[in-house]
């Protein structure tokens, strides 16, 4: 079958074939060198399968490397959490020892204070010791001391100055 080919723009018949060379309809004069230049970029852009198969092997190495990263960025999360845990476990563990040194020292110093309460029973009560408190005045302390406030000048007399809060008295 020999078709023949004819001119997109005037119809004419028997031109050579413009896809293949740059011609010149010999009817209306029209260069047909553009259509020429259409079926090559066609051909160009049409991938053949040498690229395709590059193409395509490029990106399924492409996944494969970020599927990599992915794992390997897994990974080393996992190690930091393990080492933020281990750091955990150790000072949980040196708070744990913090926390029985204190109460072991805690409870030395109430059995001190339990001696020393002991000591203070056992001494002679020749004289008595006040502490005074905050709003504290001489009629105060003789009424928490003997019950009346009668004796207020008993306490005045071993006052040398005014009364602040953790002064000692000592009464007889």
């Amino acid at each position: 079958m020999n078709e023949q080919i004819k001119c997109p723009v005037c119809g004419k018949a028997g031109i050579p074939d413009y896809h293949k060379e740059n011609v010149v309809c010999s009817c209306c004069g029209t260069d047909l060198s553009i259509y020429k230049m259409l079926s090559d970029s066609q051909e160009q852009s049409t991938p053949n399968n040498t690229n395709s198969k590059i193409r395509e092997i490029t990106v399924a190495a492409l996944a494969a490397i970020a599927i990599i990263v992915i794992v390997v960025l897994c990974i080393l999360r996992q190690i930091d959490i393990s080492n933020a845990r281990s750091e955990l476990k150790k000072e949980n563990t040196f708070l744990r020892d913090s926390v029985a040194t204190l109460a072991s020292k805690l409870e030395e110093a109430n059995k001190g204070i339990e001696s020393l309460e002991k000591q203070i029973e056992k001494a002679p009560s020749s004289e008595n010791i006040y502490i005074v408190k905050k709003n504290d005045s001489p009629c105060k302390i003789s009424w928490k001391l003997y019950g009346t406030e009668s004796r207020y000048k008993e306490i005045e007399a071993v006052i040398t100055k005014p009364l602040q809060p953790g002064d000692t008295l000592k009464l007889k």
